[in-house]
């Protein structure tokens, strides 16, 4: 929708994706938690590649904490310390109407994938020490953390084995898009939740990974960057169709590999799996693509209702709005941009820091000046005669007023770029 240069500025896959000194010494930490606790699924070193490798969810997070960490071996002696940064938001999707807000919010259960640099001998270290956590971005008072985040120190025993091969769910895959290598691509990996084996062998899910495939291929700047991304297709077997509590909060339940669930955190929109499925999702990744290989998990679930959410996982379905609900996530997770929203969030605290929002309604202050094309209006007005114009339009990130977009509505303001006049929009 916005114009092919600027995108390609504000989408930054190409500094993902730029050849260069091989990049080692990196390790990869799967783990899980919810009430109970902290759990670390897999510990593995990541092999050399071309591309920088970076944990999934933490571009765009609206929310980090960042702790120092120290390895430890079996004497709990020092074998190294670094610094990583933990996301732990997911943003349930906008509303059923198309300039309904997206809502970010802390989860009580979830997946964090840390890459950060390991110790010489990483298959020595038997605990890794999380301490000092400190807010990062918008995350607020410790308070709001999981209760697990909000000790001093975080003491996680690391797994003796890695985790063996699922013998269930997981049955096969395909890479249904190869530009190239891995290891220089920016991977998605797609799987299925709620998927029987008579779903899979009539091809009902080689259809829905083919719409989200023609989404991709369809928008700015993703159509343009095919030939550096790679797509993996997981077909996973459940044992029942959909997933729970489809029908409202208190079910029914259906078994399924990934265990998702509409009405996670009390949100009916809110799609996501169990502690179980999250897990799961991330070692199906390593397993068939490759630790620190995966970029991005995509999980689709087998239902036509509307839902979805964002983060480090992006879930959707088989509704004919998840590829936009997909999109628009990954215009977060992938480029770091803002929603654009005008509608009020209250206790959204307030910032510029993303590329496609500016306080600045015009001069040196603009972020995307150059591509302002001589004559334009700064600000720009919000009527049709500047539908196709990079420009500053008035309103956004939850703000009506003294902040600015560079298109008039774009993916990142309503679905499909569909414009809601300012009085039709949902308060």
């Amino acid at each position: 929708m916005i114009t092919r240069r600027l995108i390609l500025r504000i989408l930054p896959l190409l500094l993902l994706l730029a050849p260069g000194g091989v990049i080692a010494g990196k390790v990869q930490v799967v783990l899980v938690y919810d009430e109970k606790g902290i759990e670390v699924l897999d510990v593995a070193p990541i092999p050399s590649m071309s591309k920088e490798i970076t944990a999934p969810g933490l571009v765009g997070a609206p929310a980090l904490i960042r702790f120092d960490v120290d390895w430890l071996d079996g004497n709990g002696k020092s074998m190294g310390g670094t610094v990583t940064e933990v996301p732990l938001v997911m943003r349930a999707p906008m509303g059923m109407e198309e300039a309904g807000p997206c809502q970010a919010l802390i989860m009580t259960n979830g997946l964090v994938v840390l890459r950060m640099d390991g110790p010489d001998d990483s298959g020595k270290s038997a605990t890794l020490r999380l301490y000092n956590g400190r807010p990062l971005g918008r995350l607020g008072e410790k308070q709001a953390w999981p209760e697990p985040f909000q000790q001093d120190r975080i003491d996680l025993v690391l797994p003796l084995e890695p985790p063996g091969e699922s013998k269930e769910g997981p049955i096969g895959h395909d890479k249904v898009h190869d530009s190239g290598p891995d290891g220089n691509r920016f991977v998605f990996v797609i799987l299925g939740d709620g998927y029987t084996q008579e779903n899979l062998d009539a091809g009902i899910f080689d259809e829905h990974v083919e719409v989200f495939l023609e989404a991709l291929r369809g928008r700015e700047p993703w159509g343009d960057y095919m030939n550096l991304v790679n797509v993996y297709q997981i077909n996973v077997v459940s044992n029942e169709e959909g997933a729970d509590n489809i029908d409202g909060p208190d079910g029914p339940l259906v078994d399924t590999y990934f265990n998702t669930a509409f009405w996670s955190e009390g949100i009916e929109r809110l799609l996501a799996p169990n502690i179980q499925g999250w897990g799961r999702a991330a070692l199906a990744a390593n397993q068939t693509v490759g630790v620190g290989m995966w970029d991005q998990i995509v999980l689709l679930v087998n239902t036509t209702k509307y839902g979805g959410s964002g983060g480090n996982l992006a879930v959707g379905t088989a509704n004919e709005w998840a590829p936009e609900i997909i999109l628009h996530e990954l215009g977060h997770s992938v480029a770091g941009l803002a929603d654009e929203y005008s509608t009020p969030y209250p206790g959204y605290p307030p910032g510029d820091r993303e590329p496609n929002v500016s306080f600045a309604p015009s001069g040196a202050g603009l972020k995307w000046l150059p591509w302002v094309e001589e004559g334009t209006p700064l600000p720009t007005p919000d009527t049709e005669e500047f539908n196709e114009v990079v420009g500053s339009f008035e309103g956004a990130r939850y703000l009506e007023e003294g902040i600015y977009r560079p298109w008039r509505s774009c993916l990142m303001r309503t679905s499909a770029g569909i414009i809601v006049p300012s009085a039709a929009r949902p308060t």
